[in-house]
């Protein structure tokens, strides 16, 4: 799915790739418009994420294989259980890159949604910082009622690393990080691209 993303068709533009790029593990977080927001994200970093993935697509039967094949972790509706919290820091750890959408689910109407704070919990836990991304284009591309995309340029935008609480943060300060994080990726889906990759 991450090729059509880069024909053409998508015309696609990345801003902001630095902040993506070496060897280092980190999260990159991303509002959530379409279901093709992660593959959106994926095409632009040169290495695998995994994302992390609700199970109401993860346990499809006709999904279930490419999720398991790109390395996705299953989540319950609205939060990170315990196991996919292990997994997750897990490749952290090992030096992986972790996507997760904060807001937990699909926005549909261009309203941010509630925001969880999984994000916020998992960079503290493993100590790695958060790249705060946006996708624009996406819901035109891919509107809600359409069967198909359509071939609508979509630019992802990358921000500056943002780095977590410490893991004995009280949880106003981790309440903070993620009101600060959710700024930066409203910002970047507000701000005009002035650099082209």
């Amino acid at each position: 799915a991450t090729a059509l993303i880069g024909v053409p068709y998508f015309r696609p533009r990345v801003v902001g790739r630095d902040h993506v790029l070496g060897n280092r593990p980190f999260i990159v977080a991303c509002n959530h418009r379409t279901l093709l927001d992660w593959a959106a994200i994926a095409h632009f970093i040169p290495r695998p994420v995994r994302f992390l993935m609700t199970r109401a697509y993860y346990d499809r039967p006709a999904l279930r294989w490419f999720c398991r094949l790109g390395g996705a972790i299953p989540i319950a509706p609205g939060r990170i259980e315990p196991s996919a919290l292990r997994t997750a820091l897990a490749a952290l750890r090992a030096g992986e890159i972790v996507g997760i959408f904060p807001e937990g689910r699909l926005g549909t109407d261009g309203a941010r949604g509630a925001v969880h704070r999984g994000v916020s919990r998992l960079a503290t836990l493993a100590s790695v910082p958060v790249v705060p991304a946006t996708i624009r284009g996406a819901a035109r591309a891919f509107p809600a009622d359409a069967w198909v995309p359509r071939p609508f340029r979509v630019t992802v935008a990358f921000g500056r690393p943002i780095t977590p609480p410490r893991a004995d943060a009280d949880r106003e300060r981790q309440t903070k990080f993620t009101h600060d994080l959710m700024r930066a990726i409203q910002s970047l889906s507000e701000r005009e691209v002035e650099k082209r990759v």
